[in-house]
């Protein structure tokens, strides 16, 4: 069984919509989780994206206690005292994290860095969306090989930062910093047997960790399946398991790839847990 979905969006009324489609609601969010073998989801609170607020979170996990978890957003606006006391209070309703962080903004942006600050002295892990390019789009930016996280992972060494979004798993296979926006924002066929930039960051980086949700890390992780296997076994310790599903009809491979990959022996069960339960368990349930 999955143990936890650490991304998901949804919405506790029926009607609205995200990309053009319907969001989930609740309910069928459950009948997916109960279809897909999934415990417990992590509800994200972007409300940049349309689907809901920390508030409108915490109606669900009342109504569906053992079914949900959140994380939490917030006015990056705030000053660094009330950021810092907006934070405690979500942490006291239940807030797991922040995320998905969304805001477009440069990760040594003020905002972005006090953020991280504030949430590293409260012990609050960080789920990023990583942007393309600056505007017309959402998520931190950072430039091709991550020269800023990189610098941020090191200046706050206590927080977990969770990478999320095509342009972060772009850097499985990269090494070049001239790559244009719309190549990083892509989903890359072509098979590279090269290391790329993630593998030196999570190398010297023990607080930086992969979210494995949406088509991005399913792409990155089933692209050259022999330096998937090496990535998922390397780094087997920070790699947490979820899908960013926001419809009903929604479909990640990635759950059952790694499933055979168990069953033809690629992948130990060790590793198999850690990625479907025990990691999620380190980071957010310690």
């Amino acid at each position: 069984m999955i143990k936890y979905d650490d991304h998901v969006h949804l919405s506790p009324i029926k009607g609205r919509k995200i990309n053009g489609q319907d969001l989930i609601t609740s309910e069928e969010m459950i009948k997916s989780m109960d279809k897909r073998d999934i415990d417990v989801s992590v509800i994200m609170t972007t409300s940049l994206k349309g689907e809901g607020s920390n508030e409108e979170a915490l109606e669900i996990i009342k109504k569906y206690p053992n079914r949900f978890m959140y994380m939490a957003t917030f006015n990056l606006c705030l000053n660094e005292t009330d950021l810092d006391k907006r934070i405690k209070e979500e942490k006291e309703k239940g807030a797991i994290g922040i995320g998905e962080l969304v805001e477009n903004q440069e990760i040594e942006s003020l905002d972005i860095q006090k953020l991280f600050k504030v949430a590293e002295a409260n012990k609050m892990p960080i789920l990023f969306h990583m942007a393309h390019q600056m505007g017309n789009s959402y998520g931190i930016y950072d430039k091709a090989l991550l020269p800023e996280l990189e610098k941020s992972l090191k200046k706050y060494k206590d927080l977990i930062i969770i990478g999320h979004s095509q342009p972060f798993w772009y850097e499985m296979y990269n090494k070049n910093s001239d790559v244009s926006p719309e190549e990083r924002n892509s989903y890359p066929k072509d098979i590279v047997n090269e290391e790329g930039r993630l593998f030196d960051l999570l190398r010297e980086n023990s607080n930086l960790y992969c979210d494995l949700s949406a088509n991005s890390a399913g792409n990155a992780i089933m692209r050259n399946k022999s330096m998937g296997i090496d990535f998922l076994k390397e780094f087997q310790d920070r790699l947490i398991f979820g899908t960013d599903i926001y419809n009903k009809d929604q479909y990640f491979p990635l759950a059952d790839y790694l499933k055979k990959l168990l069953d033809d022996g690629d992948i130990n069960k060790e590793i198999y847990e850690k990625i479907f339960s025990k990691n999620f368990e380190k980071v957010f349930l310690h």
